[in-house]
């Protein structure tokens, strides 16, 4: 109880502070020094607007919570109800014009079991279900309510996950922010049903508005850890695999040798090869003359002496790694 009441005391400073540290955190966690992060594609313009969206709601969300009664006004749980009335109505207001949800909830916190489901529960369920009488009542009409922000924020990931362009990422990252969404739910159901309040000194944790900070925080996060957070590259191949490799291309090479030699020795056979031999050099040799060609393989990066200089290059570094 006591993490509780500090985390509710001081929600504020420590929604900036996480709002702060958070970028660093993921990229702290996320770094792998043995290993390069795979290149993921760039973020479409659409799914940036849909991010910024997301976390412009939910900072809305953490900067204007919902309304408490007893939070808004500075009031204990055990406030007479008395003074409980004398805040919420304002001085000179003739009661009977006041707003019949707004008399049921007043009526209604004369309880304190009643006051202690609005700490647990929030505002809306005491203040709005006319036909609730006992805490299951209100817990059911509760649920869409908490329900709502997951599903809000699975819509946003759905839509960030179908405007990405890797589908590698989709396949990484989207049964978890899913399993996320429905552990955050049933998380939530769970400490709001089970969680015993106690009051301490007058007044008790008010649950509701701690849980929604904590919320907004944890719904922020997961739309920008699925977008940014780098995936996973594949891991290097052994020596043991190079090698394999390696010896499959040497017998590859050998069986090549034997067969051009087969068919130099074959006087059937040594026609046809030497015509289609010079036919494929003569088309070589136009491709090479033929300025489009050489302009789109160049963009591409396949130029004959890059290739070359790149074989030989990791032909050193996978002798490099055997020979270690």
């Amino acid at each position: 109880m006591s993490i509780l009441s500090f985390v509710q005391a001081w929600q504020s400073p420590l929604a900036l502070a996480l709002l702060l540290v958070l970028p660093k955190l993921v990229r702290l966690v996320t770094q792998r020094p043995t290993q390069p992060a795979a290149i993921s594609p760039p973020l479409s313009d659409t799914a940036k607007f849909l991010l910024a969206a997301h976390t412009i709601l939910y900072l809305k969300s953490l900067v204007f919570p919902p309304y408490d009664i007893f939070v808004h006004h500075g009031l204990p749980i055990l406030a007479s109800n008395k003074g409980l009335r004398a805040s919420v109505v304002p001085e000179g207001v003739d009661e009977e014009t006041l707003s019949p949800l707004l008399e049921l909830l007043l009526t209604r916190l004369k309880l304190l079991d009643n006051r202690m489901l609005y700490a647990r529960l929030g505002h809306q369920p005491l203040s709005e279900c006319l036909w609730c009488t006992q805490p299951a009542d209100y817990f059911l009409f509760a649920l869409p309510g908490m329900l709502r922000p997951y599903i809000i924020t699975g819509l946003f990931v759905g839509a960030v996950s179908w405007l990405c362009s890797s589908d590698a990422r989709r396949k990484e990252w989207r049964a978890t922010v899913a399993w996320a969404l429905v552990g955050g739910f049933v998380g939530e159901v769970g400490v709001k049903w089970g969680w015993d309040l106690a009051v301490a000194d007058g007044d008790c944790a008010h649950l509701a508005t701690t849980i929604h900070t904590l919320r907004a925080l944890y719904l922020l996060a997961l739309p920008l850890v699925y977008a940014f957070v780098p995936l996973s590259s594949s891991p290097s191949p052994s020596p043991q695999t190079i090698l394999g490799q390696l010896k499959s291309l040497q017998q590859l090479s050998q069986f090549g040798s034997l067969t051009r030699l087969s068919i130099l020795q074959s006087p059937v056979l040594l026609p046809g090869y030497a015509g289609a031999w010079g036919r494929q050099g003569a088309t070589a040799e136009r491709a090479r003359r033929d300025r489009g060609v050489a302009v789109s393989v160049s963009k591409a990066g396949l130029e004959e002496g890059r290739l070359r200089s790149e074989g030989r290059s990791m032909a050193g570094r996978t002798w490099e790694r055997l020979v270690q």
